[in-house]
């Protein structure tokens, strides 16, 4: 194998794990998300750890409060995440930053729409991106 051939396929790796390292671990197209089959959850609870956000997809129904618990030993600040390719969630602006062990809650009013969000420390850390899903 020459030189040029090896440098081209070390590039070519470099780049490919560049962008596996970008976006979100999200696969699922809105439609697969919006499907009214999708059960909803009465009473969505996202927990947050030192090892990310669970769940991380919630369905919800419209005005449904969503409620997250900080069980890390550090702050976390979750905020919308547009970047995710959902749009934007002007309701995770209530949420605020949540210090360890507090509880906060997140209402979406609007059906059909998917909330992409990220804690604002580390927003391309997958462990701690989510998405909430409104009927």
């Amino acid at each position: 194998m020459s030189l040029s051939s090896v440098l081209r396929a070390s590039s070519m790796l470099s780049l490919s794990s560049l962008l596996a390292s970008c976006g979100s671990t999200f696969t699922e197209t809105p439609k697969d998300l919006l499907d009214p089959s999708q059960p909803r959850d009465a009473a969505p609870l996202v927990t947050i750890a030192a090892s990310g956000v669970t769940p991380t997809v919630s369905h919800v129904s419209p005005g449904v409060p969503i409620r997250f618990v900080n069980g890390d030993s550090v702050a976390h600040l979750l905020v919308a995440a547009p970047e995710l390719g959902y749009g934007d969630c002007p309701e995770m602006a209530t949420l605020g930053t949540l210090a360890a062990g507090q509880t906060g809650s997140v209402s979406i009013n609007r059906a059909l729409v998917i909330c992409g969000f990220h804690d604002a420390a580390g927003p391309t850390n997958r462990a701690f991106q989510g998405l909430l899903v409104a009927h």
